[in-house]
């Protein structure tokens, strides 16, 4: 009988056979991972490109307009603090629909609040001139009998 040469022992225990490289297990494991894709998947962790918010122009007064009358009511003629209070709170409703432009939301409450303050004023104003006005017609209309 013939002398055939032993095949070589099994790898057991984490040895290696002669033949391959330890570190290569399969060529294949990394090319699509351990969770097969097809050819083309979007990353659904990806983020959309920023784009810019659009505003509709008004086409009102401006703002600024606005805050121009409230100051002119409030230091010179106090008439024109109620146009500047009102047109100031139709900026700010018309931005808050998205029409005009947001940044201009500052600019219409400070008109409206300066108008509301020089509206208050006239109201005083007004109340105290006729207040005076009675006060005066009431003291020409008495007389003194001593």
């Amino acid at each position: 009988m013939g002398s055939h040469p032993e095949p070589p022992p099994e790898p057991s225990g984490g040895q290696v056979p002669p033949n391959q490289d330890q570190y290569v297990q399969n060529p294949n494991a990394f090319a699509q991972g351990p969770y097969a894709q097809g050819p083309y998947v979007q990353n659904p962790y990806s983020q959309t490109p920023f784009v810019a918010p659009q505003y509709i122009p008004s086409s009102g007064t401006s703002p600024a307009t606005a805050l121009v009358l409230s100051i002119l009511g409030l230091v010179m003629c106090g008439v024109l603090a109620p146009f500047g209070m009102i047109a100031g709170k139709n900026r700010s409703d018309e931005i808050d629909r998205g029409v005009g432009n947001p940044n201009d939301r500052g600019t219409a409450q400070a008109a409206f609040v300066v108008g509301l303050i020089g509206t208050i004023i006239l109201g005083l104003a007004v109340v105290t001139v006729i207040g005076l006005v009675a006060l005066v017609s009431i003291g020409s209309t008495v007389t003194v009998t001593s």
